[in-house]
């Protein structure tokens, strides 16, 4: 999968037209580690991924979609990078 860069984070962002305070007051982390994604310091986990861009109007599902679509990611890349507990039976 394609890592999040501090450049995609602002970009999700400002179509959100939000501040970097309320973006991140409304995907629940706090402005220090919204910024430090947003400057690409650090990345969010897919779980923060997925609730900002909720937060910010943005289909998730559709989103992932077009991540793996560009990177022609296969299934394995995909479970090489989610993380996952199995169902026990």
């Amino acid at each position: 999968m394609k890592e999040i860069k501090g450049g995609d984070i602002k970009a999700i962002r400002q179509y959100a037209q939000m501040s970097a305070e309320q973006l991140a007051k409304a995907a629940g982390v706090t402005v220090c580690t919204f910024m430090s994604w947003e400057r690409g310091h650090t990345a969010p986990s897919i779980n923060q991924l997925i609730t900002l861009l909720r937060a910010s109007g943005i289909d998730s599902e559709t989103y992932l979609k077009q991540v793996f679509a560009a990177q022609r990611s296969t299934l394995f890349d995909f479970f090489k990078v989610v993380q996952f507990s199995r169902v026990k039976r």
